[in-house]
């Protein structure tokens, strides 16, 4: 690593930075710049968005074996359920506050709710439930019991949603929604993509923090 990504690193630590202002200040071109954003990001250190770069996020919560659930996830949960509560299918991707709400659907009676899935703690959690579950093929990542890859991705074409909830590493409110994992971010960009081509009107919902702050979600720009 550089000088100068040490700088960015730092930079980072204060917030977003942006690329023109950044570039500048270094003395710099910004084909430079974005030449050691990509080599950062690329390591798993920052975040490349719109016009700059946000720091990598830490995972912000443990994807190894059962979630431990704390009362702010579970009133994230809730608060969704009321939000889109009733559909008839949703695609539910990974992370604690999708479990949330996975382990939430599987105390209801919906015996006409159809859930698409690709994590393994949250079909779990859904088996025997009410619901019917249809779980993606695909690679299991090293990291975490969740399905991403080519076969996940060609899977989850087939199907068309109400919903696409979804949790996320990171939000800014000009900018989206972001995630540090790639596989995930080509799955569930791929769920997005079916359903714009959908005849019928699809909606997508962020399950992060959002809910609790009470910001708009955007509905179209999801992890990516």
């Amino acid at each position: 690593m550089n000088d100068r990504q040490k700088r960015i690193l730092e930079n980072l630590q204060r917030g977003r930075i942006d690329l023109k202002t950044t570039a500048a200040a270094f003395g710099v071109t910004e084909m430079t710049l974005r030449r050691d954003f990509r080599e950062l990001e690329a390591r798993r250190l920052l975040v490349q968005v719109r016009g700059g770069a946000i720091a990598a996020p830490v995972r912000y919560e443990p994807e190894r074996g059962p979630f431990p659930l704390n009362d702010v996830k579970r009133r994230i949960a809730e608060a969704l359920y009321r939000r889109i509560m009733p559909c008839r299918s949703i695609f539910l991707g990974a992370g604690s506050t999708s479990f949330a709400f996975a382990k939430l659907i599987a105390g209801k009676h919906l015996p006409e709710l159809s859930i698409i899935i690709n994590s393994l703690p949250a079909a779990s959690t859904l088996f025997r439930s009410a619901s019917r579950v249809i779980l993606l093929g695909g690679e299991l990542r090293s990291d975490s019991l969740d399905l991403i890859g080519p076969v996940a991705e060609k899977n989850i074409e087939e199907y068309r949603v109400d919903y696409l909830v979804s949790g996320c590493d990171g939000a800014l409110i000009e900018d989206g929604f972001y995630t540090s994992d790639i596989g995930l971010c080509h799955l569930e960009k791929n769920q997005s993509r079916s359903r714009k081509k959908s005849r019928s009107p699809r909606k997508a919902e962020n399950s992060a923090e959002d809910l609790l702050c009470g910001l708009p979600v955007p509905r179209t720009s999801i992890c990516w």
